[in-house]
């Protein structure tokens, strides 16, 4: 589905990425206040579609503009990032869970609002949607 959207330009990209880490810090909070699940299950159909959007886009933007020969590695690095560190998450999620399942998904909301307040301050952060603009003119 998101390679079937229409690319967005480089503002509007940053506005994307922004607001959907915030839409996920967010959602990831609500879930302690959920008491039935039905309401869970609409946010974790909308989660999907962004976490979906979001990973297609980022992984695009890694591979177009990463150097040919350190690609591997950088690849490499993101499925570790993604892969690896899936244990060590869920080894620290099964600990905070035992002191508080609400404090663990308050916990994940309140740190993915913090990356994304971060993002807002980060330059770099500007550039990824600069950067698949110029890489879309040349196509």
């Amino acid at each position: 589905m998101a390679g079937s959207l229409p690319k967005p330009n480089s503002g509007m990209l940053n506005a994307i990425l922004v607001s959907l880490v915030i839409g996920f810090g967010l959602a990831m909070g609500l879930f302690a206040f959920f008491t039935t699940t039905l309401p869970f299950l609409v946010c974790m159909l909308l989660l999907g579609i962004g976490n979906g959007y979001l990973g297609i886009t980022l992984i695009t933007f890694i591979q177009t503009h990463t150097p040919r020969e350190m690609l591997g590695r950088v690849m490499g690095m993101v499925l570790f990032a993604n892969l690896g560190l899936v244990p060590v998450s869920q080894a620290i999620s099964g600990f905070v869970i035992k002191l508080s399942l609400n404090g663990l998904f308050i916990g994940a909301g309140v740190l993915t609002i913090a990356i994304a307040a971060w993002m807002l301050l980060t330059p770099a952060t500007r550039l990824i949607g600069l950067d698949m603009a110029k890489a879309q003119a040349e196509q």
